[in-house]
């Protein structure tokens, strides 16, 4: 199975051919006849053309793919580290998967748990394609939520961290809120009590 971003890759790679045979075959003429009309005086056109085209093309390319992102990428990424919880796991995971706001992924960190914590997760990301799970050796709570940091930033291209402890559950508005709260202010931080 492919990830998020591989998906991306490939579906970038495949919209590059296409934006370069859309380019040539349709911006390019039109682009001289602009500077054709803009220019009164004598100008080496292609010269001119060939310069400014490469870099709008690879503007508009860029902005094309980061707008391809943000359609396949989810806006939140919820990270919920995970160690010695097994009776209260299942009410947390599916408190989160209950979102009202269904634009997000889960990353579950497996803090080196002991008991059946690592199973339990990777059973929920076979089920539900927006889990991602992490294994590592038990380093505590902050290093597995660093952990799930450094994931986000490697592999994920979401705008906004939510952070949720394994023993908690949350209400089913709660990314709901705190999006739309953080959206509409402007913010870039959005907190709430539990």
């Amino acid at each position: 199975m492919m990830t998020d971003k591989q998906i991306v890759d490939k579906l970038i790679q495949r919209d590059n051919k296409v934006t370069d045979e859309f380019f040539f075959t349709r911006c390019r003429p039109l682009f001289i006849t602009i500077i054709r009309f803009v220019f009164s005086y004598p100008v080496d056109y292609d010269e001119f053309v060939n310069e400014r085209f490469e870099s709008v093309q690879a503007s508009v390319r860029n902005a094309y793919i980061n707008l391809l992102r943000r359609k396949t990428m989810p806006q939140i990424s919820v990270i919920v580290p995970v160690y010695k919880v097994e009776k209260y796991i299942h009410r947390c995971v599916d408190s989160i998967l209950a979102q009202t706001f269904r634009d997000f992924e889960v990353i579950l960190v497996d803090d080196g748990s002991p008991d059946n914590c690592g199973a339990m997760c990777d059973a929920w990301a076979q089920k539900d394609s927006r889990i991602r799970v992490i294994h590592q050796q038990n380093g505590g709570l902050s290093a597995a939520r660093n952990t799930g940091i450094d994931w986000v930033m490697a592999e994920s291209h979401s705008h906004w961290l939510a952070f949720v402890d394994s023993d908690d559950w949350v209400h089913p508005e709660f990314l709901q809120q705190l999006y739309t709260a953080a959206e509409q202010t402007l913010c870039k931080i959005s907190v709430c009590g539990f």
